[in-house]
């Protein structure tokens, strides 16, 4: 994850990567190590000199999508340009359904088994939730659980998010990144391609061989790439509702034993 963020131009203290892949890690960079009662972050060391990162996680979030998708539309990179499509089509709030397939709100001390799954209004004769609709409560639940981690990590920091970055296998879903920036109300920095890791790796090689000066050189070049998204006010202002239903909802699930 920290070759991750130097992949995507993040190198001072205050800016914030989110790497979304098989999992989705909000990582803050501090100039100090800043460790977090009950364990709700993690301190970790940055690539970069002096830095530290605040780390908080998101649980299952691609790996649960990819389940999803292959579930209902099969294998395969069509599988998910459907999904995409499909997500895309639906309202914000996915029509009522909801979902809880991995991606968590938790802090990294509350990591284990959990109760899960789709919900959705019932009975069924008045509501009949499509595959649309459940790819878009997945992707939602996702951007959901990033913007509870990205307020932990800024809570423990007591600081606020300079600039919030996003890479990884996720972003090829088009219709995850305008959810995401619409539930975080915030603008964001998208990598051009998915694998920022292996772009922080080339940036930490390519410093060694002295074509960059240092790796803050290496990963300027890299944020002169990321591409900019602005949040939709309106669609941020009614995922307020959704996000706090979501977050009830999961609540109560924790209440029920497996």
């Amino acid at each position: 994850t920290q070759c991750g963020l130097l992949g995507m131009g993040v190198v001072s203290p205050g800016e914030t990567g989110i790497v979304a892949g098989w999992s989705t890690p909000v990582q803050m960079l501090t100039d100090k190590p800043m460790p977090s009662e009950e364990a709700q972050t993690w301190v970790g060391s940055s690539i970069t000199d002096d830095k530290w990162t605040v780390e908080s996680g998101t649980g299952d979030t691609g790996n649960s999508y990819a389940w999803l998708v292959e579930t209902l539309w099969g294998s395969g990179d069509d599988a998910f340009d459907l999904a995409d499509r499909s997500a895309a089509t639906v309202t914000p709030g996915a029509e009522g359904a909801l979902a809880y397939l991995g991606a968590s709100p938790s802090g990294m001390g509350q990591v284990g088994m959990r109760l899960g799954g789709l919900a959705f209004p019932v009975p069924i004769t008045f509501s009949k939730p499509g595959k649309g609709q459940l790819a878009r409560a997945a992707l939602e639940a996702m951007a959901y659980a990033v913007r509870a981690s990205l307020e932990r990590v800024e809570r423990i920091s007591g600081r606020t998010a300079t600039g919030v970055a996003v890479g990884g296998g996720m972003l090829r879903t088009i219709a995850y990144a305008r959810v995401l920036a619409d539930v975080l109300g915030r603008e964001l920095r998208t990598a051009p391609e998915s694998n920022v890791s292996a772009r922080g790796a080339f940036v930490c090689a390519a410093t060694a061989l002295g074509w960059y000066i240092s790796l803050a050189d290496g990963a300027n070049a890299a944020a002169a790439a990321m591409t900019p998204i602005t949040p939709d006010s309106q669609m941020s202002l009614v995922y307020e509702d959704y996000y706090s239903q979501w977050l009830d909802v999961h609540d109560q699930m924790g209440n029920v034993s497996l």
